[in-house]
């Protein structure tokens, strides 16, 4: 049964009080401190393609964010969090999706509703409270698809592609969502810090757009199909007291659209067979779904600027009958691909590791000083007193585990033994089950040596504490073993494969490529080669270039710079297809 919003309001304003608000402070503001915010959904935990976590990693050291919301997140969070060195907050153990990461001290954690849709905290901002929160809400029951003639419920379409335009049955339908209630609850646990005067900056995938975008001059764009509607969950938000970045600084749907999802046509949910019968073609149902609110009344709190992050939402989702040629869209970009003179998005189709674009905001907050003296609390689980030492060839890994008390009852944890760029639950390196109800106790695992001398200085190797929330990998924790521990205790100099790798995962267009390879033979011809990745090894298919490494075992070449795609670089051995070793990288 759906809760009335009245009990989602007393709910939330419990778990407030059970986390002890915090009033704002009374010191002198005096200092100008910027605070940049990202709202970023993951698609499934940067997993969806081989490279995307190393991608969105980079995505991220170029954006230099303070603060980072994050969705479809459990898997990511914690490696993240290890490989920006950001403080981290992702729930109790049966929170799904969500994560914050700051680079300011966790003052407070804040647990969100029942639902899972939101958690908070609070972060001390060079002196200041200041209120975050990361929200995902519900995706079924997808008005903005009845709004279109669509059905958000089933994702078929409508008979006859009729749209629902009036506002009590798309009322009905939204709260059928419990979008709305999501929303009502979120905002019964900001409501106390927003009357305290506390800067309150939330933000996330809100599965909904907002009223500020179906407005009668955008009745005809998008699909809209003639609908003017105000989405409630939104409406509640804004009644709330909270303001929607984007449209506080570009007020105006028709030039600032602000689409952020779907901006590739392939991953609209309109392509079945339905909207082809009823509606003639697949749907344009590109919305603003990806949000960053703040009380904008606040004393001290400024916004300074706000942009999307990839690729412009009109460059691989082309509109009906050349309906997108109407307009001249202004959207701002930020990112690693953006040309910096001409602020102009250059990425290809899949160099964005996302299905979302995601969202920046930048807000100039008055604080009492000019730096944070605060320890960040952690309620994260640690691996600590991590040894390593030999057993014959293998190496044993002895640790324990910290901050325990957060584990979940009766909840299967395991410790994998992983890669760096391997999907969150592999376990490719070994396992070991860590009971919830014996945690306070040293456990031991074992990496085998073909494991260690397959990834031997190529990809770091990482112990992941990890469990399942329902269907999703959740990573509570990451250790990463150096190489020179491993070395230290373990001798894999004569054991060690032939090993290939590049200089980075990722090059720009023409950028000299650089291969270091190590353990070769030491054959007089033995070569490296550059393949387009899926290309067989056998020579039945020519590599688009190759260079001799005349005897050397260990060394480097230097390759012309390709064009945008997808490789492998491999080791051959002594002028033949014998294959030694292969890694992949990306030019974009």
């Amino acid at each position: 049964m759906k809760k009335p919003l009245s009990t989602c309001f007393a709910t939330a304003l419990a778990l407030v009080g059970f986390n002890h608000f915090i009033p704002a402070q009374a010191q002198p503001l005096i200092y100008d401190t910027e605070v940049k915010v990202v709202t970023a959904n993951l698609w499934h935990d940067l997993s969806i393609k081989a490279h995307y976590y190393q991608i969105g990693v980079a995505e991220f050291k170029h954006l230099d964010a303070d603060i980072i919301f994050t969705q479809e997140a459990d898997g990511a969070n914690a490696r993240l969090a290890k490989d920006l060195d950001m403080n981290l907050w992702q729930g109790d153990h049966s929170t799904s999706s969500l994560g914050i990461l700051s680079k300011f001290p966790i003052k407070r954690v804040l647990e969100g509703d029942v639902n899972g849709s939101h958690i908070g905290a609070i972060l001390d901002v060079n002196g200041r409270n200041v209120a975050v929160w990361s929200n995902h809400w519900n995706y079924t029951q997808y008005v903005s698809y009845d709004a279109r003639g669509g059905n958000g419920s089933t994702w078929q379409a409508r008979k006859h592609c009729n749209a629902v335009s009036d506002r009590s049955q798309l009322d009905e339908l939204n709260d059928q969502s419990q979008r709305p209630a999501q929303a009502a609850s979120l905002l019964a646990a900001l409501t106390p810090y927003i009357a305290s005067g506390m800067p309150v900056i939330m933000g996330g995938d809100t599965n909904e757009p907002s009223g500020l975008d179906w407005t009668p001059a955008t009745a005809n764009m998008f699909d809209h199909n003639g609908t003017v509607y105000d989405y409630k969950s939104h409406r509640i938000i804004r009644e709330g007291g909270l303001t929607d970045s984007y449209r506080e600084l570009f007020p105006n749907p028709v030039t600032h659209p602000g689409a952020s999802w779907p901006f590739r046509q392939e991953d609209s949910w309109t392509h079945s067979v339905s909207y082809t019968k009823e509606c003639g073609r697949a749907l344009d149902d590109r919305d603003r779904i990806d949000f960053i609110y703040y009380n904008k009344d606040t004393q001290g709190v400024g916004l300074k600027s706000a942009a999307f992050v990839g690729p412009r939402f009109s460059t691989y989702f082309k509109g009906p009958d050349g309906q997108d040629n109407h307009y001249n869209w202004q959207d701002p970009h930020v990112g690693r691909l953006v040309n910096n003179v001409t602020q102009t998005p250059e990425y290809e189709i899949y160099d964005f590791p996302s299905d979302h674009l995601w969202y920046q905001s930048t807000f100039v907050i008055k604080t009492p000083s000019n730096q944070s003296s605060a320890d960040s609390l952690d309620r994260n689980v640690q691996f600590d007193g991590v040894a390593l030492k030999a057993e014959g060839k293998d190496l044993q890994v002895r640790f324990t585990l910290t901050n325990t008390q957060y584990f979940g009852a009766d909840t299967d944890y395991y410790v994998n033994v992983s890669t760096d760029s391997a999907s969150p639950s592999d376990s490719s390196g070994g396992r070991v089950l860590v009971d919830s109800t014996q945690v306070n106790k040293t456990f031991s695992l074992t990496i085998a040596n073909s494991f260690l001398v397959n990834n031997f200085e190529q990809k770091q190797i990482q112990l992941r504490l990890f469990h399942k929330n329902g269907a999703s990998p959740r990573v509570d924790a990451v250790y990463e073993l150096s190489w020179s521990d491993v070395s230290a205790v373990l001798d894999l100099g004569n054991n060690t494969a032939t090993a290939i790798k590049t200089s980075k995962s990722i090059y720009t267009e023409s950028e000299s490529i650089i291969a270091n390879f190590t353990h070769a033979p030491g054959n007089p011809q033995d070569w490296l080669g550059i393949y387009y990745k899926g290309n067989p090894s056998d020579g039945s298919v020519y590599s688009i270039d190759w260079q001799y490494i005349n005897g050397e075992t260990s060394g480097s070449r230097t390759f012309v710079g390709l064009a945008a795609g997808e490789y492998l670089l491999r080791v051959f051995e002594n002028n033949g297809y014998t294959l030694l070793a292969e890694t992949s990288f990306s030019v974009q």
